[in-house]
């Protein structure tokens, strides 16, 4: 996910990873580029089907980090069809709900595009740069 404008402080997002574990890095460049700000180890997180009894994303987690700079992008890692990310905000390490300091709708939209382009693509992207590491 690109900002171009930046942000500082915090990231932050509600996830649920059902079967295989994913990851985050904040980078004070956009693309996925510059300097490494953060990273975050996105653990297992439990399936109760709770609020949603036929969702398997179901409940989704709150997780965040802190940072020093102004971050530009965030790489989003982890297992096609295993992980799910949602109410994005910026700036807090501490996620919050509809009409608090959320991602610009643009972001919103560009988040979307990306997870459908990942989840089309099987997240290639991730698989090359794990492989020329």
């Amino acid at each position: 996910m690109n900002v171009p404008d930046g942000f500082d402080t915090g990231f932050s997002f509600f996830y649920s990873a059902i079967n295989f574990p994913g990851v985050i890095r904040v980078y004070d460049d956009v693309n996925a580029t510059g300097n490494l700000l953060a990273e975050l180890d996105l653990p297992l997180t439990p399936f109760n089907g709770a609020p949603d009894p036929t969702g398997q994303y179901s409940p989704f987690f709150p997780i965040g980090v802190t940072f020093s700079g102004i971050a530009k992008s965030v790489d989003f890692g982890g297992t096609v069809n295993q992980i799910g990310f949602d109410n994005i905000t910026l700036g807090s390490a501490t996620p919050v709900g509809p009409g608090a300091r959320q991602a610009p709708a643009a972001s919103n939209v560009a988040l979307l595009a990306l997870t459908a382009v990942l989840v089309a693509l099987g997240i290639s992207r991730l698989a090359i740069r794990r492989t020329s590491r």
